[in-house]
């Protein structure tokens, strides 16, 4: 897998956060897949507000019902 290293400027509370949650993993792995779920939450926002713009709001009971079939 090639990377691509790329400079960032974070806040140092920020910056401590990140360290302390990366723990024994690197930082880079860690912000990495910290950006992977968030692109992630971007793609299923989207598709939701697709299939809202075609189908209408989901409901709550729709989702409650959703949760159940779990």
């Amino acid at each position: 897998m090639s990377v691509t290293k790329l400079s960032i400027s974070l806040d140092p509370e920020l910056e401590q956060a990140i360290r302390a949650a990366a723990g024994e993993a690197s930082v880079s792995s860690w912000v990495a897949e910290a950006a992977r779920r968030q692109l992630r939450q971007q793609a299923l926002r989207e598709a939701v507000a697709h299939f809202e713009r075609e189908n209408g709001a989901i409901t709550a009971e729709e989702i409650k019902a959703m949760r159940h079939t779990r």
